[in-house]
């Protein structure tokens, strides 16, 4: 079962025992910004957010896979956002190259200004972390990053959002890193 469905078996001492479907689960599947994006996106670019790290969570892809879909993304028609905590910037502006499309947000949002800057994009890549949900609340392209391995498989975790989806790796056994591609993922951002 997926953990959304999951978690309604811990109503069942409150007299909740119908298990929703995810189909049922997707209709009331919807988040609303509480405040104005403090983030201005331009108009004639695509807006896509990278949140590269998860706090230990999620298995996530590496800052270098992270780096070879920022070059497929040409600084023309995109601007990659990155987001998360100061902590989790520290170590990406270590290991990341910003040009000059790469907008270093980490550690500059509330949450709430999180989820109205997410909602105010067009896409958002990352492992199985909140902001992959928030993104898939409020109705943008949300595309998660899965290993096949239980408990941390798609099955169990996958955004619910319409406009979600996701990749799975296919690799069941331990690994340190999500073996998809930036190609794999680029096909997805750009359909």
């Amino acid at each position: 079962m997926h953990e959304s469905q999951l978690n309604f078996h811990l109503l069942y001492s409150f007299e909740v025992k119908d298990i929703p479907s995810l189909e049922e689960i997707r209709a009331g599947h919807v988040l609303k910004p509480q405040v104005e994006s403090p983030v201005q996106l331009e108009p004639n670019k695509r807006s896509v957010v990278f949140h590269m790290l998860s706090k230990g969570s999620a298995l996530n892809w590496s800052l270098h896979q992270y780096q070879e879909l920022a070059a497929l993304l040409p600084a023309a028609d995109f601007n990659i956002y990155i987001t998360g905590t100061e902590e989790e910037g520290v170590r990406i502006r270590k290991d990341f190259r910003f040009d000059s499309h790469i907008i270093d947000l980490t550690g500059k949002l509330s949450l709430p200004q999180l989820i109205a800057f997410i909602s105010s994009c067009e896409t958002l890549v990352a492992a199985s972390t909140g902001p992959l949900h928030i993104a898939s609340a409020v109705g943008i392209r949300a595309i998660g990053l899965y290993p096949s391995k239980r408990p941390m498989h798609p099955g169990r975790w996958m955004p619910l959002g319409a406009k979600a989806t996701y990749l799975e790796d296919g690799v069941v056994d331990e690994t340190a890193v999500l073996n998809i591609s930036a190609e794999e993922v680029f096909e997805k951002l750009k359909n």
